[in-house]
Parts: structure tokens; C-alpha cells; sequence
């Protein structure tokens, strides 16, 4: 089955947000590991395996509808060196991969008909959406009870 080149492109940049998401998210759980933090280092940890698993299924469907991936220029990733700045800097990536997928949906459906890739992509604005609520949410712990606790409810 072929799609359409916007389709494909768009399939593509998405692989790559993913790409940048698994490398953003394995960093951050790297420091948090290091720093002591093994319940965010495990938590970030499994972000990073479900974004994997976002690129399959992107990369599949990129192949199933005649595409072929090319990452060669990808975004770096660059990671705060302390939690409450990674966790501003994830909410900003979380929120831009939100408005990524819905307009991706939107496309997929519009201007191409394509909707297994919509349905797909649906999904992963779920995902991306429960990113952006645990995200958000840990933001808003540090502000009420403090770094130093928060932090600590993290070892």
C-alpha cells in the first residue's frame, strides 16, 4: 500500500520526535539514577520503553505505506543538569509531541484518508497527553512541598 508523501514526511518527523524522546528520556533517568532518584530513574525509565515503542509502530507504518526512514539530521538532545529544569524542559517536548500527533491526526484524515495511520496516531496523543498530566504534576509537588522533599520521596 503506498501513502502519501505528506503522510510519509509526516511519519518520518514524528520517528524523529520519538528518536529525540527515548534519547531525552534514558539521559534524564541516567542523572536521576546517578543523583540517587531510583523511583524517577525507574519512572523515566519506562517513558523511554514507551517511546520505543512509538517508534516501532511508526516505523512500521512508515515501511507498510512505502516510506523509508531517514534520520540522518536529528534534533540534539540537550538535558538540563538538575530535576525541576528536566522536568520543564520534558514538559515543553511533551506538549510540542501533543500538538505534533493531533495535527498529524488531523492530516492523516483531511488530506490524505489514511485512517489506520489516524487511529494510530490518536492513540499516541493519549500517551503523550498522560506525559504531559505526570509531568505537570511532579512540577506542581516540587512547588508544594519542596525540592528537598520531593526529591527525597524519589530515593
Amino acid at each position: 500500500m503506498q501513502g502519501s508523501k505528506e503522510i510519509l514526511t509526516d511519519l518520518d518527523k514524528a520517528a524523529k520526535a520519538e528518536i529525540h524522546a527515548i534519547l531525552d528520556y534514558t539521559l534524564r533517568a541516567e542523572y536521576a539514577e546517578r543523583w540517587g532518584y531510583c523511583k524517577l530513574a525507574q519512572y523515566l525509565s519506562g517513558l523511554a520503553k514507551g517511546e520505543m515503542g512509538h517508534l516501532g509502530k511508526l516505523t512500521e507504518r512508515l515501511l507498510d505505506l512505502g516510506g523509508w526512514p531517514d534520520w540522518k539530521a536529528l534534533e540534539p538532545v540537550e538535558v538540563p543538569k538538575d530535576i525541576p529544569a528536566q522536568l520543564a524542559a520534558g514538559l515543553k517536548l511533551e506538549q510540542a509531541a501533543v500538538t505534533m500527533y493531533r495535527d498529524l491526526v488531523v492530516a492523516a484524515l483531511t488530506k490524505a484518508g489514511d485512517v489506520g495511520t489516524s487511529d494510530m496516531l490518536e492513540a499516541f496523543v493519549r500517551d503523550e497527553e498522560g506525559h504531559v498530566v505526570w509531568t505537570e504534576a511532579q512540577l506542581e509537588m516540587i512547588r508544594e512541598i519542596g525540592l528537598e522533599n520531593y526529591l527525597a520521596a524519589q530515593v
